[in-house]
C-alpha cells in the first residue's frame, strides 16, 4: 500500500522528455525553477537532456588564465541561490571534480 503523500512514479519515454527539454528552453525558466513547476525530478530532467544532447558523464574543466593567488588561499565560488563555496586553492582535482558532479545533482527544494 502506498503511503499518503507519496506519488506514483511514471516512466516516460523519449519523446515526452524531448518535449519537456523543448517546453523548459522556451519557458525562459531556470531548469530547478521549471522542474519545480511541473513537479519533475531535477536530477531525472538533468539526465535526460545529457542523453538527448548527446552529453556524457564528464565534467569538462577549462583552464583559467590570468588568475592570481588570493590573500586568504581560498576560492570562492557562488552559484546563485543555491549556495557558496569557498574552497582552498591546494584542493587536489579529483576532489573538486566531485565536489562540482555532486553539486550538478543537487535538487533544489
Amino acid at each position: 500500500m502506498e503511503s499518503q503523500g507519496r506519488r506514483k512514479r511514471v516512466k516516460h519515454d523519449r519523446s515526452y522528455w524531448e518535449e519537456q527539454i523543448k517546453l523548459w528552453q522556451d519557458s525562459q525558466l531556470t531548469q530547478n525553477q521549471y522542474c519545480r513547476e511541473k513537479k519533475i525530478p531535477v536530477t531525472t530532467f538533468a539526465d535526460w537532456k545529457r542523453k538527448i544532447q548527446g552529453k556524457g558523464e564528464e565534467v569538462p574543466f577549462v583552464e583559467i588564465r590570468g588568475y592570481s593567488p588570493s590573500r586568504d588561499g581560498y576560492i570562492e565560488i557562488e552559484i546563485k541561490p543555491l549556495l557558496t563555496l569557498k574552497i582552498r586553492e591546494s584542493i587536489e582535482p579529483e576532489l573538486l571534480k566531485n565536489i562540482l558532479i555532486a553539486i550538478r545533482g543537487m535538487r533544489c527544494s
